[in-house]
């Protein structure tokens, strides 16, 4: 999970990858490490691609039923669609692990009783917010839910509570006023808060698309 979550937050910087870590102070004193992208960034011949990756994976959240893919997004009931009052735009991507090699039709089958233990992982990776304006992604995250089956069902739900949690609860984002004021005040921690300027990935191709440039 840790290396899931790794992944999705390069995909979430657009490229600059971040070492994890688990100490936050020594002594009250924040931890600052010597080299914090040891590895280096991830560099793409088209930054452009991006963008592509980000508008899919918010898709897979907050895509309603579509003619074109005959298809909802494949976490948008379990998350957009049960949570109608979602402020914010998530991207995701839902996933499952084997345990065992068992056919589709067997899991399905009523007639044979499939042990909890034999059963599919359930995987959810996530990041927000996604595509805004004003607010660089914050968080990344990835759920697994040992033999939980559905990645979407399952795992993404309580990838979108602990989000919930950070954006909402612990860094106090107001994105509604956001959404009508862009300069209005975040809260008395958004010096935390990592916001978009004119250079950034999220500003430029937010506004490519609303100047008719969008790339379908």
């Amino acid at each position: 999970p840790l290396q899931l979550a790794t992944a999705t937050a390069i995909v979430a910087n657009k490229g600059i990858v971040v070492k994890p870590r688990m100490l936050a102070a020594i002594d009250g004193e924040p931890f600052q490490p010597q080299d914090p992208n040891p590895a280096g960034n991830v560099q793409i011949d088209n930054p452009e691609h991006w963008r592509y990756i980000e508008e899919s994976m918010t898709m897979v959240v907050h895509r309603p039923y579509s003619q074109v893919f005959r298809d909802y997004g494949t976490a948008y009931e379990a998350i957009a669609l049960a949570d109608r009052d979602m402020s914010y735009k998530m991207a995701g991507k839902s996933g499952s692990a084997q345990v065992v090699s068992i056919a589709q039709d067997i899991l399905q089958s009523e007639d044979i009783d499939v042990s909890d233990l034999n059963k599919d992982h359930a995987l959810f990776v996530a990041y927000a917010p996604a595509q805004h304006p004003t607010i660089e992604p914050q968080i990344a995250v990835a759920v697994f839910v040992e033999n939980g089956q559905h990645g979407s069902s399952v795992a993404g739900p309580v990838a979108k509570a602990v989000i919930d949690s950070y954006l909402l609860d612990i860094l106090e984002i107001d994105f509604t006023a956001l959404a009508t004021d862009p300069d209005a005040l975040l809260s008395e921690g958004s010096d935390r808060v990592r916001q978009a300027d004119e250079n950034s990935p999220s500003f430029v191709a937010l506004n490519a698309e609303h100047e008719g440039h969008r790339h379908d």
